[in-house]
């Protein structure tokens, strides 16, 4: 075959591609109308009459059609990482007539806009739609613009609107995990916070009185004068002097976010961060939160369950956008009480010498360094490895760690 037989075939396939309906609808209307007007022949200029009208009803049917549409999406406007949101679009029109073939189109998060089309049949005055998926990453994400399309009655013309108004987000909290303990000030004294045991490094108890025995208070505070009264176990009780708090501070340095999706240093960090808040809320253990992104983030002295919706939502928004080093952000918590445990993030960087200076402080140290290398690979199931050096607790971590099992 030569060469300007396959020039003239590429020609062809070409002009065939652009070839759309409503351009062959035009190019027809043409040669009927020389036909007609070299003919003579009435047949044909009703057929061209004919042909025009369709064009115009197929044209402006779209348009009308979608005018008197209304679309309301309901769903929940926060949930945890993992779960599944549900998605109802709830469609309606003011017309007596159904409307036919309406195409639906939603920009949702973790599914992309390919796959968020939704034919419509036949939209009757009340029409509803709906759709489930999984909120992968924490973080605000966006949904929307709603989009209608509609070609109906000949696809000679579609017609688009877009909801601008049908623009919303949701709010994805970071998933955590429960914890069975916490690595706080190892000494042989205690004190107790609520119904749980707190390991304490100074200061002393002050009696104020006697109450009921509860699971898990210490037998050498049982009162057993006051119990042989009673007939039932009555405990001596004590008013905190001191008493224990977690301090943890986030890398948000934009150059020290490692991995990709689920999987990166920042992620884990901010589970094992939401873990250990959800643990010390529930405890009543004083909680502080320290990063330094584009926005400051200072959680202060929060104690009860009460706050644990608060730090939820400030981990949920929290990027990895920050210029300050991490070392600077840490030397800047000078105020806090060396009492404190302080839960540190190390990743390529050494923070040994800053560690030491903190423990000769008095801090209680939980370090959990990120094998960073591990990160540019695909996640591979492992065990975290701990290890107890003087009064740090390190913690190893690689890229597809069960991070779980961490505290348990």
């Amino acid at each position: 075959m030569s060469e300007e037989i396959i020039k003239e075939l590429d020609f062809v396939d070409q002009f065939l591609k652009k070839l759309t309906l409503k351009k062959s609808i035009l190019i027809l209307l043409v040669i009927l109308l020389l036909i007609a007007y070299n003919r003579g022949i009435a047949l044909i200029y009703a057929l061209v009459a004919l042909i025009v009208a369709t064009y115009i009803v197929a044209y402006f049917v779209p348009i009308y059609a979608l005018r008197s549409v209304k679309v309301k999406r309901e769903m929940k406007h926060a949930v945890t990482q993992g779960e599944s949101l549900k998605v109802v679009y709830r469609l309606s029109h003011t017309h007596f007539f159904p409307r036919y073939m309406v195409m639906l189109q939603d920009i949702l998060p973790f599914v992309g806009y390919a796959k968020n089309d939704f034919l419509i049949p036949v939209l009757k005055n009340n029409t509803s739609i709906e759709y489930q998926f999984i909120c992968k990453i924490r973080g605000e994400h966006s949904l929307g613009p709603i989009v209608l399309e509609s070609g109906f009655p000949l696809g000679i013309n579609t017609s688009k609107m877009i909801l601008k108004d049908t623009c919303d987000t949701v709010l994805v909290y970071p998933r955590y995990f429960p914890l069975k303990k916490m690595p706080l000030h190892a000494t042989l004294k205690y004190l107790h916070q609520g119904d749980y045991p707190v390991e304490k490094t100074s200061g002393v108890d002050e009696f104020i009185g006697v109450r009921e025995y509860r699971f898990g208070d210490p037998v050498k505070h049982i009162h057993w004068a006051s119990s042989a009264k009673a007939g039932e176990l009555i405990v001596k009780e004590f008013n905190d002097v001191s008493e224990s708090s977690i301090t943890i501070v986030l890398d948000l340095h934009r150059d020290k976010n490692f991995g990709k999706g689920e999987h990166t240093t920042l992620e884990y960090a901010v589970k094992i961060t939401a873990s250990l808040a959800v643990y010390a809320l529930e405890h009543n253990i004083t909680l502080h939160i320290y990063a330094q992104g584009k926005k400051r983030v200072a959680l202060q002295n929060l104690k009860g369950k009460e706050h644990i919706k608060r730090v939820l939502e400030v981990l949920a928004r929290v990027k990895s956008d920050g210029e300050q080093s991490y070392e600077h952000v840490i030397h800047r918590l000078s105020h806090v009480s060396g009492n404190a445990t302080l839960v540190l993030f190390q990743n390529n960087e050494t923070l040994d010498k800053t560690v030491t200076e903190l423990e000769q402080k008095g801090y209680n140290i939980i370090l959990c360094n990120f094998k960073t290398y591990s990160f540019k690979h695909v996640p591979t199931p492992s065990s975290v490895k701990h290890y107890r050096y003087h009064n740090r607790n390190y913690y190893e971590i690689v890229c597809g760690a069960n991070i779980e099992e961490m505290f348990s």
